[in-house]
Formats: structure tokens, sequence, C-alpha cells
């Protein structure tokens, strides 16, 4: 049986922070460690999670880490691990019951798989607009669903930090998690990059329709403006991973930089056409999201 050690950086969320420890104290799989990394909160999170600790010593574990920066936590916590698995997740996730047990049943029945995700759907806290239901409904909200059966494959099957699962030996053999968050902007590619890593090894992933979670999303991100980070995020994430792949001479570097900028010029007078004929539909919403993304 496998020991898994669970990871959770956090910062500022004492609001979630409790439903989300609660939710994996309270598993059917047994066999684990509890490791929250604060990331330099200012709120109430240490004594939130000293509570637990006192009530759940042997599972429970406080880590701080005053580097800022969601990878910079997830890979102390990993560090301070002691399980054969790790299993990353944020701080405003709410897990089902089984959650854990039915995602290392694809580690037990199959030794190329390195990395499983499982199904991740929405708790919204207010009813979402029609056109976050229609167009966010997926990673732009962290959120996946493949259906309810176990799928196995040699690439990444949108394996999201807030539930990820990896075997810790080649999570460090591969270096861990790449930059994310450096002074409140995404500008790494995360577990994308982790992923990249992996599938080079030669490992295999999995999707554990079985295994679900929940993310709690809050009315400030069902508005344009958090779309519009959103994708702004994605698009700094995408260039590093390209440039990760590919150092360009600086030439050629240049030469993107202007296909990319006639790209934005592209969108935003596209945008400038839908607005016109005061159209607020989902492609103008999309077509917004896409210059910040360029």
């Amino acid at each position: 049986m496998f020991f898994v050690s669970i990871v959770i950086p956090t910062f500022n969320r004492e609001v979630s922070l409790s439903a989300t420890i609660e939710s994996l104290v309270n598993q059917s799989y047994k066999n684990r460690e509890i490791i929250i990394v604060d990331n330099n909160s200012t709120d109430n999170t240490k004594l939130i999670v000293e509570k637990y600790v006192k009530l759940y010593p042997n599972i429970v574990k406080y880590i701080f880490e005053s580097r800022k920066g969601a990878h910079f936590a997830r890979n102390k916590g990993a560090l301070n691990s002691i399980g054969e698995l790790l299993y990353f997740t944020d701080d405003d996730m709410i897990a089902d019951f089984y959650m854990l047990e039915n995602l290392v049943n694809v580690f037990e029945n199959s030794s190329e798989v390195a990395c499983a995700t499982g199904k991740i759907i929405p708790k919204f806290l207010v009813s979402p607009p029609k056109w976050v239901e229609e167009c966010m409904n997926n990673y732009l909200l962290s959120l996946n669903d493949l259906g309810d059966e176990t799928i196995i494959k040699n690439k990444d099957v949108g394996c999201f930090s807030d539930h990820l699962m990896v075997k810790k030996d080649i999570f460090l053999q591969s270096g861990g998690f790449q930059p994310d968050v450096v002074d409140g902007e995404l500008l790494g590619d995360n577990e994308t990059g982790l992923c990249i890593k992996i599938a080079n090894m030669g490992y295999k992933f999995a999707y554990v329709g079985k295994s679900i979670t929940k993310h709690v999303i809050p009315e400030y991100r069902m508005t344009q403006e958090f779309l519009n980070k959103k994708m702004a995020d994605q698009g700094n994430a995408n260039s590093y991973t390209k440039y990760r792949k590919k150092r360009y001479k600086l030439h050629v570097l240049l030469l993107i930089c202007i296909y990319y900028l006639l790209k934005t010029i592209i969108k935003f007078i596209q945008y400038k056409i839908l607005k016109a004929f005061k159209s607020n539909s989902n492609k103008t919403r999309i077509t917004e999201s896409y210059i910040y993304y360029y």
C-alpha cells in the first residue's frame, strides 16, 4: 500500500482552507499525511493549521515558505514529505470521500503511470452567468471533466496542480514544479512544465474519472476581468514553455514578437467590430480575452 503525502500550498485563504483540510482528513484512504505550506500568509492561516495539527498530530503538518510563489511552496512540501506518492491540491478545493483511494488505485494497477489526475468539477458560491457556464467550464477555471472512466495516455491529460498525483522519485528526478507566480504575475508554466519533463522521461499519465474533487468558484472569478487576467497569465506561461523548449536567437525572437503583435492588433479590430454592433456574445468576451493572451 502506497503512503501518500498531500501537499497544500496556501496564501491568505483562511475562508476556504478549513473546508479543504476537513475533506482531506476525512478520506477513505488513511495511509497519508497532509502538509500545509504557508506561503507568507498575513491572515489567520497559521492559527487554523495549528488547530488541525493539535487535532491530528500524526497526520497534519505545518511548514512555512517565505519565497513568494506556489511552486516554491509545492517543491518545499515535496522535499519535506515521506510518501512514495505526492498529491498536490489547492486551498480552495473540497475532495470527495473516495478521491484519494480512487487515484491511488491507478498507480497500484499500472507501473507505467507516473502522474495522474481526476475529475474537477465546480462548486459555485453564487449562480454563474450563462456565459461562464458556456465558456469557462474548463481549464479557465481549472476544471477537468473527461467522463467517469479511467484514461491512460503518453501525454498530459489535464493534470492541473489543484488535483495532481505523482510518484515522488520521478518528481524529484524531474526537478519538480517550474516557476509560476512571481510578484503576483504568472510568469512560468508550473504543472505544464512538470508534465512535459515527465513525458520526456517516457512515463504515462492517467485521468481517473472516479477520483472527484470540487473547485470552489467565488463570484470574482465569474467576470470578464478575471477571464482577461487568466488569459494574460496563460500567454505568459505558454511563452515560457516555448522559450524553454527552444532558446531562440534574438532576430527570431523579434520576429515572433512582431507576429504576436500583429495577432493582437487583428483581435483588437475584431473586438471593436463586435462591440460596434453592441454584441455582448460569448464570441465578444473570448475575443477580448485573446487580446490579453497575445
